[in-house]
């Protein structure tokens, strides 16, 4: 497996394909690379912030240079479609815990999803 690093322009791109495939086109979608140093990242990838009410959200995704786990490549096009999974899932946000059981369930399926659905998209369909 090879890193997938995009450049910002690319990622924007990228967003707005999956918006259309994942029927989130009305959201405003505000994409970001962040360095580590620079946002509170908690140890992830990517970060989503939502709200629902005027459907904008704020998508960081981690600058390559920090990525430090030699065991798996970096798929920025991964991470992104998880971040915006979580624009399915943002209503529920406010009943859960990040160290709550449910939490984590939600944070596995979207991470699942993420990936059968990128996967496919590369296999061509």
């Amino acid at each position: 497996m090879t890193m997938n690093i995009l450049t910002l322009d690319q990622l924007r791109d990228l967003c707005r394909k999956w918006q259309e495939r994942l029927r989130l086109q009305h959201w405003d979608v505000v994409l970001s690379i962040v360095r580590q140093s620079d946002a509170d990242m908690s140890g992830n990838l990517g970060s989503c912030r939502c709200t629902l009410s005027t459907a904008l959200s704020i998508i960081k995704l981690l600058d390559p240079v920090d990525y430090v786990n030699d065991y798996y490549p970096y798929d920025m096009e991964m991470v992104l479609v998880h971040e915006l999974l979580h624009l399915h899932f943002c209503p529920f946000d406010d009943c859960l815990d990040s160290n709550d059981l449910k939490d984590i369930m939600l944070e596995r399926a979207i991470e699942h999803i993420a990936r059968a659905l990128v996967e496919t998209k590369r296999k061509g369909g």
